[in-house]
């Protein structure tokens, strides 16, 4: 039956759809349980209460990302021992590797704790010029000349039954901060970041303007962290960043002293693993 009336509508020139309907995974129902209110408020505000998971594609799911480099020991430490998650805000995200780390360590702590993903899902230069002429994974799997990262995160994160605390934002990490910023001063959002994971920029001085409008997004006593140190431009970034700010030197020492073959690097840095932490001071610092 469905091939006849098929054939009627070719012949008007028309085309009948199979599609199934748009399923809603994570409605802002999803959320009404929880005490911490922050996806619900950017569901509202943003996204006027449809989830960015409600067509998620799980063909896309693609967990074989080789440089996620953040350790649960780590994480360990920051969560158990420093200061407990309530919002962790991501820049650099990519297929959601290190998101998904941190949502383990949350979870097995029971903590009510929120993970925001700002990302344009689009790769970076390196990404672009690889895409066609280097053998070997993939970082953009382009479809139509656009990058299918971020179809890949979202089905990352749902299959692995995430995405009720991790939230993403399809924007630029200076857009971000302007975006979080603005909807904390307007009461649209309720709080601040106090775990901000910088994964984003790798170029000279631009990882140094991203740690600058991090560290002022941060709440007091946070915890400003990121990845790849082993790059010269990050590396040289940070240490240059860790120059003009004042740290919490005791949370500095306490980290040091819970976890073994760390380093304090340059007397304001703590250094695990390619990971480097960066402890916010309270307001009587």
């Amino acid at each position: 039956m469905f091939q006849l009336i098929r054939k009627i509508f070719a012949l008007f020139g028309c085309r009948l759809s199979r599609k199934k309907p748009r399923r809603n995974f994570a409605s802002l129902s999803k959320y009404e349980g929880s005490s911490n209110n922050l996806i619900k408020e950017l569901l509202e505000n943003l996204y006027d209460r449809q989830s960015p998971y409600s067509a998620v594609d799980t063909r896309y799911r693609d967990e074989d990302y080789p440089h996620t480099n953040i350790t649960t020991e780590l994480l360990e430490t920051l969560f158990v021992h420093v200061h407990e998650p309530r919002f962790i805000l991501e820049f650099g995200s990519m297929l959601g590797g290190s998101a998904m780390i941190m949502a383990q360590s949350v979870k097995r702590h029971g903590y009510d704790a929120n993970i925001v993903c700002v990302d344009p899902f689009t790769g970076d230069a390196n990404m672009w010029a690889w895409e066609a002429s280097r053998p070997g994974w993939k970082f953009l799997r382009l479809e139509d000349g656009i990058p299918t990262i971020y179809k890949r995160f979202l089905a990352n994160v749902y299959c692995n039954q995430h995405n009720d605390i991790i939230f993403p934002i399809n924007c630029t990490t200076s857009v971000g901060v302007k975006l979080l910023s603005r909807l904390r001063e307007e009461g649209r959002i309720t709080s601040f970041p106090n775990y901000i994971y910088l994964d984003s920029a790798h170029e000279p001085d631009e990882t140094l303007l991203e740690l600058r409008l991090c560290w002022s997004l941060l709440e007091d006593n946070g915890v400003l962290f990121g990845d790849d140190w082993g790059w010269e431009a990050v590396r040289n970034d940070v240490l240059t960043f860790s120059r003009e700010i004042t740290i919490d030197e005791s949370a500095l020492e306490n980290a040091l002293n819970l976890l073994p073959g760390s380093e304090i690097v340059d007397g304001k840095i703590l250094l695990f693993q390619k990971q480097w932490v960066l402890f916010s001071p309270g307001l009587t610092a």
